[in-house]
């Protein structure tokens, strides 16, 4: 049987709003729920990523993870799977971030990208 096809969604800030530290406390993204859904109905593997447990002891990460786990039952957020990061980044043929750029190739392509960066965050150095 093939493999279904993967999309990774970063949690905060992509499902999840960021109003507040605690997820607990911020409601979905606008449209979230309903675009998962149709992609799994679609026959995608919805998989949601999150960091929110890197750097943290074992007992934190069980806590953290179940809370991640309750936020979406909470909140009725359909997915297949939830990835915490421990292996590096999941293997997918989409990925959905709200901090990432599309990158389509070439020098011109990284000299937009560096300018759109410049632009929107300021020069660090």
């Amino acid at each position: 049987m093939p493999r279904q096809p993967s999309i990774v969604i970063d949690l905060d800030g992509t499902i999840a709003r960021e109003d507040s530290d605690d997820l607990m406390a911020n409601e979905p993204e606008p449209g979230a729920r309903e675009a998962l859904q149709r992609l799994k109905d679609s026959g995608f593997e919805v998989v949601v990523y999150t960091c929110r447990t890197n750097s943290r002891s074992a007992q934190d990460v069980d806590t953290e993870a179940s809370n991640v786990k309750e936020w979406l039952a909470l909140h009725e957020i359909p997915y297949d799977r939830l990835d915490l990061g421990y292996e590096g980044k999941p293997h997918a043929q989409v990925y959905i971030d709200n901090k990432a750029m599309r990158y389509d190739g070439g020098t011109a392509d990284w000299e937009s990208i560096v300018e759109a960066i410049m632009a929107g965050i300021g020069q660090h150095g």
